[in-house]
């Protein structure tokens, strides 16, 4: 299925401008065990060069490990303001 959906989003960028500016894939948080080998597999499906991985040190310091050299794997902590959603909101937006 990952295969498939690559092979169209792939069919999308033959416009110079889409090639050029490349692919924003968001992922959930799921990134432990099978989630991981998710993750990779599709970093690698995708050939990305660059993943931004979001405050978890953890999750990074294994793609640094086990993505290929070209691929560029940067850590960013979340900022100041930034504080997490309490269970209540998020049961409320669903």
């Amino acid at each position: 299925m990952c295969e498939k959906f690559v092979r169209s989003v792939s069919s999308r960028l033959f416009s110079f401008s889409a090639n050029v500016s490349g692919v924003i894939i968001n992922t959930c948080g799921w990134v432990k065990e099978n989630g991981y080998k998710s993750l990779t597999h599709i970093a690698q499906a995708f050939e990305v060069d660059v993943i931004v991985v979001l405050d978890q040190e953890r999750l990074y310091n294994e793609l640094v490990r086990d993505m290929p050299n070209f691929v560029k794997v940067v850590f960013l902590p979340k900022s100041g303001g930034v504080s997490m959603l309490h269970i209540y909101y998020k049961l409320c937006i669903l």
